[in-house]
């Protein structure tokens, strides 16, 4: 467990370069000393990760945190016969910190899919879970083609629920999670989606016991 530190309890040099408002949470890294905050970025719509170093007493550039961060590493064990390699990157825009695991065959040597999970949570999963559903994901929608119509309703709400709730703990709008990356997936596993898509938005609405007229409205505008 990473327990936050409230903004009250921050260095003054960071408390004086964030507005209150638009501070999301911080944690302290016992290893070095340093703080990573993040803050509402309001031109992104997302979140945004800092790194202050007390230190230096400032923030660290991104190139500055990107010489900083392990080189890749293969794993000693395996994951349903395949070997992972962990990494790390910043994320383009948001700066925030992904664990990477590149998953492949010992075999051929090559990469059978990519997954990653965000650095700074409260509880970070086990690495063995995020491969495991990393690869359920790459079987899934042979899967999907067998369930039925409602099977497949309620698999998306579900999914739409989890992203949406995901969106607004970074401090996001929830319907930014409608745009046509969403489309994209949602198509790549069913070719069909738009004809169920409003079935999945009404049973959103009463989930989050909001209008379902609006999630309409929202989700049409995203995927124009």
């Amino acid at each position: 467990m990473r327990e936050r530190t409230p903004f009250a309890n921050l260095p003054i040099e960071i408390k004086a370069i964030i507005e209150i408002g638009d501070f999301i949470k911080a944690y302290a890294l016992p290893d070095s000393g340093n703080y990573i905050f993040w803050t509402r970025n309001r031109s992104l719509g997302k979140q945004r990760e800092n790194e202050f170093s007390v230190e230096l007493g400032r923030s660290l550039e991104r190139a500055e945190r990107e010489k900083m961060l392990p080189a890749p590493q293969k794993l000693g064990f395996m994951v349903r016969g395949f070997s992972i390699v962990k990494g790390f990157r910043l994320e383009e825009g948001t700066d925030c910190l992904y664990e990477t695991y590149a998953i492949f065959d010992p075999e051929s040597h090559q990469t059978v899919l990519e997954c990653e999970q965000i650095v700074f949570v409260p509880t970070m999963r086990a690495i063995v879970d995020v491969v495991d559903d990393a690869l359920d994901k790459l079987m899934f929608p042979q899967e999907y083609a067998g369930w039925s119509e409602d099977e497949k309703v309620m698999h998306w709400t579900q999914f739409l629920y989890r992203a949406r709730r995901q969106a607004g703990e970074t401090g996001s709008d929830p319907n930014v999670v409608f745009d046509t990356a969403l489309l994209e997936y949602m198509s790549s596993i069913d070719s069909n989606i738009r004809s169920i898509i409003h079935q999945v938005l009404d049973r959103l609405a009463g989930m989050e016991v909001v209008s379902a007229a609006d999630l309409n409205v929202a989700l049409e505008k995203g995927w124009r």
